[in-house]
């Protein structure tokens, strides 16, 4: 059985947010709402993507559902056979995984070190130990969190802050990978930064084009 992997880059314009499912309109559930972002796309989003762009390509549709994008993708690369691995970031040219938020550079493996450092830090943080889980964090190259927006929801006819009905602000998160650059991951300052994944086909029917 032959394969191929194709990488797909994303390279951050502004800052992202790639939200949970749900609704998340403050009319719907009431004041302060929290729309909350993920560090990166799940895969399953990554493969609505492309099902959207292999339906815009062949002209076809599809229900929506997660086999039905599998489906049409695997038509769209001509193999019976796609899975999607990742994401990961590439930071100067260096493969980063994110372990919640922590970064850790990938070399061949994971430094067992590393995951040693991970676990303490995971019952320090369950233990309530900050001054331990602020040491533990240290032994990491960075710490991604979020950042987060005010808004406030306005009714189509009004478009007047201060004549809003009350109740309407929320709080949106992003992450913001744009931050890093100019920032020093482990000994060197970010210069690119992008989220990847890759998409691997394996059929023996596999086309080049």
């Amino acid at each position: 059985m032959t394969g191929k992997i194709l990488r797909l880059e994303i390279t951050p314009l502004e800052a992202l947010s790639f939200r949970y499912s749900g609704e998340f309109s403050p009319v719907a559930r009431g004041p302060a709402v929290l729309g909350q972002t993920l560090l990166m796309p799940l895969p399953s989003t990554l493969l609505g993507a492309l099902s959207y762009i292999a339906c815009t390509t062949m002209s076809r549709t599809t229900n929506g559902s997660i086999l039905e994008n599998y489906k049409v993708v695997c038509s769209f690369m001509k193999t019976t056979d796609v899975y999607i691995r990742g994401p990961y970031l590439i930071i100067n040219d260096n493969i980063y995984l994110l372990l919640d938020n922590l970064l850790i550079k990938l070399l061949d493996k994971i430094n067992e070190n590393t995951v040693r450092a991970y676990i303490r830090l995971k019952i320090a943080e369950l233990e309530g130990m900050k001054e331990k889980v602020n040491e533990l964090r240290r032994l990491f190259d960075k710490m991604i969190v979020p950042v987060q927006f005010l808004g406030i929801g306005l009714k189509p006819e009004v478009k007047v802050v201060y004549r809003e009905a009350p109740g309407l602000l929320y709080l949106a998160e992003f992450v913001d990978y744009l931050s890093l650059l100019s920032e020093r991951v482990g000994k060197s300052i970010v210069n690119s930064v992008s989220i990847n994944y890759d998409i691997v086909l394996r059929d023996s029917s596999i086309t080049t084009n």
